[in-house]
């Protein structure tokens, strides 16, 4: 008989599933991501157009579930990929946007493995403090 990849994977102490499970998992969210990006929330003031696509929260979650790993396959199957689709005519501004959005899901999977790891509370001040600095750059 061969042996198979472990049905279970931990973390710390947390009894996650296993690796092909969790890869497969995060690319399916990213397309998900990708696919429900264009349904987001729309407001239009004067000629500007501000646009939230709600989407994101799905590699989001994947990131902080799964860690930094995840985070970026999610990232890259779809859920950075969206300015690509909504605003085709920015040109370069969505490769900023695109690695930007990237950099979050990585660092916030980071963190949060390492709160797990570590057992610190000052984890959770240093996610608050790169999400303030994240949301005014």
């Amino acid at each position: 008989m061969k042996n198979s990849e472990p049905i279970i994977t931990m973390i710390g102490e947390i009894q996650i599933a296993s690796k092909k499970r969790i890869y497969t998992i995060s690319a399916i969210t990213g397309l998900l991501a990708l696919v429900f990006s264009p349904f987001g929330f729309n407001t239009q003031i004067g000629s500007t157009t501000i646009s939230v696509p709600w989407a994101l929260i799905f590699p989001i979650i994947v990131s902080l579930s799964y860690g930094w790993k995840s985070g970026l396959i999610a990232g890259l199957s779809g859920g950075a990929l969206f300015p690509f689709l909504l605003w085709p005519n920015n040109g370069y501004a969505n490769l900023i946007t695109f690695s930007l959005f990237l950099s979050l899901y990585s660092i916030l999977g980071l963190v949060i493995q390492k709160q797990y790891i570590f057992k610190k509370q000052t984890y959770y001040y240093q996610l608050i403090i790169f999400l303030i600095i994240f949301s005014v750059v």
